[in-house]
C-alpha cells in the first residue's frame, strides 16, 4: 500500500472499521520504519494520531506498545501518546528514545504517580529528571527510582531517599545496591538497614576512598568562613558557650541563636557538634550543603525551636549564595523530622565519634 495513499483510506473507512485500519497501519510502521522517508514517516504519524482520537483505551494502548522502543517514531505522535491516559502513556514514557530530557522535565512536572513511575524505570534517565521525579514521587516511584542502576541522583535526591529509607525497608535494600551511593549516605543507613542491606553497605564503605572527605570539606569551608589567626580565638569561644548551656547558665536556643547573629557558620557548626556529640566535620559538611536534611537532623536531635532554625536556614542560604526563599523549603522539610528520626539517623555518626574517642583514650 502506497504511504501517500493512507490518509484518504482514513478518509473513506467507515467508524466501525477504523479501529482494523489503526492497528493495520500501526503494525505497517512498526515492521518496516527503517524502510520509509523522512515524509513518509511522517504521514504515518499523521494517521496514526488521527485515528487514536477515535479509538478505544485498549487500541491505543496497543499502539503505544508498538511503537514506544522505536527510535524514527515520528515525534509528535510520541509526545501525542506520552500525553495520555496513564495506561496508554506508560510504554513511552518508560521506553521512547525520542523524548528528550527536558520534554521528561516538562512530563515528570505535571502528571501523575503512575506516569512518574514509568519514567522512573526508563533505561537512563538524567538527573534533572531524576530529581524532579524524587521531589514528586511516591513511596512505589521512590523504590523505583533508587533501583534503577540507570537513574543519575544528585546529592540531594540521595539524601531525600536516605531519609525516607527510615521507614522504607525496601528502600533501604534499593540503595544498598547502588555502587554510587555516597559515603555519607551510606553510613546514615547502616543502623536502620536489615542484615543483608547492612552487609552490602559495609562493603560499599570499603571501597570507597580512605580519605575523609567530610574533614576535607569542613576544613576547606573553615577557611572561607573566617580568618585562620580567628579560628583558635573562636572555638575557645564556642566551648565556653557549650560549656554554660550544659550546666544550664544559658539555653541552647538563646545561644545558638547568639551564634547565628554572629554570621560565622563555622562557629555554629562547632557548637551543635558538641551539643549533639557529633563529629566537627560531619556537622560542618551537613551545614555547608545545600541538601538541608542533614541540618534538620542534627537540629531536631537537639529539640532546636522551628523558629531558631528558620534563622539558621536564613544563614546557611546566605553563606551558601541560595536564594532566600529556599529557606521556606527547608523550614517545611524540618516540620516532618521528628525526634524519634532524628536520632535513629544519628545513631550511627554518634557511635561512630565515641569509637575515635576511646580509641584515642587507649594510645
Amino acid at each position: 500500500m502506497p504511504v501517500s495513499s493512507l490518509v484518504q483510506l482514513v478518509r473513506q473507512t467507515a467508524s466501525g472499521q477504523r479501529r482494523d485500519v489503526l492497528l493495520a497501519v500501526a503494525q505497517l510502521f512498526a515492521e518496516r520504519t527503517e524502510a520509509y522517508s523522512e515524509r513518509e514517516l511522517e504521514l504515518f504519524g499523521d494517521v496514526i494520531g488521527r485515528l487514536l482520537e477515535h479509538e478505544a483505551l485498549a487500541d491505543r494502548l496497543t499502539v503505544s506498545r508498538l511503537v514506544a522502543p522505536i527510535e524514527l517514531t515520528p515525534r509528535d505522535l510520541a509526545l501525542r501518546l506520552a500525553g495520555d491516559h496513564a495506561m496508554v502513556a506508560a510504554p513511552v514514557l518508560e521506553q521512547s528514545p525520542v523524548l528528550t530530557a527536558s520534554d521528561l522535565v516538562g512530563f515528570a512536572s505535571t502528571l501523575g504517580q503512575d506516569q512518574l513511575l514509568a519514567i522512573s524505570r526508563r533505561k537512563e534517565l538524567p538527573m534533572p529528571v531524576s530529581d524532579l521525579v524524587v521531589v514528586r514521587g511516591n513511596m512505589a516511584v521512590h523504590a523505583s527510582v533508587a533501583s534503577n542502576l540507570g537513574a543519575r541522583l544528585s546529592p540531594d535526591s540521595f539524601a531525600r531517599l536516605a531519609f525516607k529509607a527510615k521507614s522504607m525497608p525496601n528502600l533501604s535494600e534499593a540503595l544498598s545496591n547502588r555502587p554510587d551511593l555516597p559515603q555519607t549516605i551510606t553510613e546514615s543507613l547502616i543502623p536502620s538497614a536489615s542484615p543483608e542491606a547492612r552487609l552490602r553497605l559495609e562493603h560499599l564503605l570499603t571501597g570507597k576512598p580512605n580519605e575523609d572527605d567530610n574533614e576535607v570539606l569542613a576544613e576547606v569551608m573553615s577557611m572561607l568562613d573566617e580568618p585562620r589567626q580567628d579560628s583558635a580565638r573562636n572555638r575557645a569561644a564556642v566551648r565556653a558557650t557549650v560549656s554554660d548551656v550544659r550546666f544550664g547558665r544559658k539555653s541552647l536556643e538563646t545561644a545558638l541563636r547568639e551564634l547565628i547573629a554572629s554570621r560565622r557558620l563555622t562557629d555554629v557548626s562547632a557548637f551543635l557538634a558538641d551539643l549533639a556529640l557529633l563529629k566537627d566535620s560531619y556537622v560542618s559538611n551537613v551545614l555547608h550543603k545545600v541538601n538541608a536534611i542533614g541540618a534538620g537532623l542534627v537540629c531536631r536531635s537537639l529539640r532546636v525551636s522551628d523558629e531558631a532554625y528558620a534563622e539558621l536556614s536564613r544563614l546557611r542560604c546566605e553563606k551558601l549564595r541560595l536564594p532566600i526563599t529556599q529557606a521556606d523549603a527547608m523550614i517545611r522539610e524540618y516540620g516532618e523530622i521528628s525526634v524519634i528520626s532524628a536520632e535513629r539517623a544519628l545513631r550511627y555518626h554518634r557511635l561512630h565519634r565515641a569509637a575515635n574517642v576511646i580509641a584515642f583514650d587507649a594510645i
